[in-house]
């Protein structure tokens, strides 16, 4: 999947966020038909022009006896004591998986649409649901990360014509943004981002910590530095 270079991603603000996906193209080869031994090469080095390492692969066990796989090509299932059920659409990056196991989130690009989205999962009453969307539309949302206790769901987005950071309650609501909320990209030197703005997670999603009285903090890493804010 091809992604925006970092010098491009500084900018981010006519786009959205550094490695905004592009949408997968129709009757294209994934990454899952290539050489194994190409693969690993290109994960362990990916090109010096890509903001995401071009693939990701993983296993991880989940609460209700489940477990999820994502391939090399984008493919991510959720294996159960009922079988093998391929999530739609192609995983972006990695998932968020609350502390639980019983809820995780992840970028994914629908099929026959430009944009990713933020999809959600949870089992409940001992059993796995249906993924639902947590947001979609303008803006390419990725690099999605969850609170310790699933309540809370962070990612990257252009939604507001500047890359920044934005979270929503795992159940579903308003998105609320988190970083850059009122800067103008208009004011802005060309290519240059405008002042005062804090530059969204490269290659990782945040991380997510609870503070006392209910309270989160979201912390990441951009190529100025470190950055931390804390959730409404």
């Amino acid at each position: 999947m091809h992604r925006p270079g970092l010098a491009v991603a500084l900018l981010l603000a006519l786009a959205g966020c550094p490695g905004e996906p592009a949408a997968p193209a129709t009757g294209t080869a994934t990454p899952a038909a290539a050489d194994p031994e190409a693969l690993r090469a290109l994960k362990a080095a990916p090109p010096p022009e890509s903001d995401l390492p071009p693939m990701d692969e993983g296993r991880w066990p989940l609460a209700c006896g489940g477990t999820l796989i994502l391939e090399p090509g984008g493919q991510l299932m959720l294996l159960t004591h009922l079988g093998l059920r391929p999530l739609e659409g192609e995983a972006v990056g990695l998932p968020a998986i609350a502390a639980d196991g019983r809820r995780f989130a992840w970028s994914r690009a629908p099929k026959l649409r430009p944009e990713t989205e933020i999809a959600a999962l949870a089992c409940e009453e001992g059993r796995w649901g249906q993924p639902r969307s947590l947001v979609a539309g303008p803006g390419s949302p990725d690099r999605p990360a969850i609170s310790p206790d699933g309540a809370w769901v962070i990612w990257c987005s252009g939604a507001s014509g500047i890359a920044s950071l934005w979270a929503a309650p795992f159940e579903g609501g308003q998105p609320r943004q988190l970083t850059n909320a009122g800067l103008d990209q208009a004011g802005a030197a060309p290519g240059q981002p405008p002042a005062g703005f804090v530059a969204p997670p490269h290659q990782a999603a945040p991380q997510v910590a609870a503070l006392d009285g209910g309270r989160y903090r979201a912390t990441w890493t951009a190529p100025d530095g470190e950055h931390a804010v804390e959730l409404p």
